[in-house]
């Protein structure tokens, strides 16, 4: 795969726009969870590794995770955590100024 050019795409889990609703996926802080891709989103992935070249039978990828929401309204994007803003919930604050990775 090194001579493959790669994929970037984003995996994101909870939601970054509205507070925690019953429909959605939960996680607390501390918590672990399984992801699944749709089949949708598992035959997107798959045609645009074709597109770039990968071999149709490649079965090993690479992912990184993007930003998680938790339970408690706090949010871990990029190896920082962030508070969502009380005042507006679409807006973000970053709690203290500490990377964790």
């Amino acid at each position: 795969m090194a001579d493959e050019p790669p994929l970037v795409d984003s995996l994101s889990f909870g939601s970054k726009v509205h507070r925690i609703a019953d429909s959605l996926p939960h996680i607390a802080p501390g918590g672990s969870v399984d992801l699944t891709l749709t089949d949708a989103s598992y035959q997107a992935l798959q045609r645009a590794l074709v597109k770039l070249g990968y071999a149709q039978d490649t079965r090993r990828l690479k992912v990184y995770l993007s930003d998680v929401v938790f339970d408690d309204d706090t949010m871990w994007t990029a190896g920082y955590w962030f508070r969502r803003d009380s005042s507006s919930p679409e807006k973000w604050v970053l709690i203290e100024n500490r990377m964790i990775r």
